[in-house]
């Protein structure tokens, strides 16, 4: 066993043991003597970082839309230079990658939210 693994585990154990608490905002202890899912969190943030993608992603296509049509347009045809052929493949890759790589990573992240175990648990009551 590695040392990472080892350091892990020993750290996941030390979380699940500590029950004597009295804080009541603690992330791993909402009851005495009741320990929560050390990875609920997890599960927030990926959900918090499903809709942070998508709303990313929505600016990232709207500008860089914008962007390209700003320079095929172009009446006074200012946009002839190479930094300008340069911004405009930057802005190609740019838009490609918020039309299909952050909608497959919020994707990722939703379901990872919507299928984790306490999900699906009718038992609710471990998080009260």
């Amino acid at each position: 066993m590695s040392l990472a693994n080892e350091v892990f585990n020993s750290t996941l154990e030390i979380m699940l043991n500590n029950t004597n608490s009295t804080d009541n905002d603690s992330s791993l202890v909402n009851h005495p003597g009741v320990a929560r899912n050390p990875y609920e969190e997890f599960y927030k943030v990926a959900f918090g970082s499903a809709i942070f993608i998508c709303v990313a992603s929505f600016i990232t296509i709207l500008a860089n839309s914008l962007l390209l049509l700003a320079c095929c347009i172009d009446p006074l045809k200012i946009f002839r230079s190479p930094t300008t052929y340069f911004l405009i493949g930057l802005a190609i890759v740019d838009l490609l990658t918020a039309l299909i790589q952050e909608p497959a990573y919020a994707t990722c992240f939703m379901f990872a939210y919507l299928q984790h175990p306490l999900k699906r648990n009718a038992d609710w009551s471990c998080l009260l």
